[in-house]
């Protein structure tokens, strides 16, 4: 079922039943003043239970927010102390290949020349860093 018609169908069944509560208010043996006072006492409870629900379901529309929003945060925490592990991984696995590379570099200088010139090129900050 299509959204649209969806909306269409509870409209009237809406419309439908406050006309069905008119006419049998209006048909009810009472007298003008008492059918007019019966009227406004159901509305005013209409009314006052629209805004009770309303008021609960907009508590928990805020509360499940907030827990979303915790949970999001305690994701992005989660997700930064990672991030900062696998940063320092990284900056150990790079240290101990330039260890690696500095051994065989001074036993061998003039037969690995590309390995002298990975340890002159310039570094990242988060390398310089570690």
């Amino acid at each position: 079922m299509a959204n649209g018609s969806g909306d269409s169908f509870l409209a009237g069944v809406i419309l439908g039943g406050i006309a069905g509560f008119a006419v049998g208010v209006l048909l009810a043996p009472k007298s003008g003043s008492e059918m007019r006072a019966d009227l406004l006492d159901r509305t005013d409870s209409a009314r006052e239970q629209f805004w009770d629900r309303t008021g609960s379901a907009r508590e928990e529309i805020m509360d499940r927010t907030g827990e979303a929003r915790e949970q999001m945060e305690e994701l992005l925490d989660s997700t930064s102390q990672r991030l900062d592990e696998i940063r320092a991984e990284a900056a150990n696995v790079a240290s101990s290949l330039r260890q690696r590379v500095n051994r065989n570099s001074s036993s061998d200088d003039e037969e690995m020349p590309v390995m002298a010139e990975f340890e002159s090129a310039p570094r990242s900050e988060d390398e310089e860093r570690a």
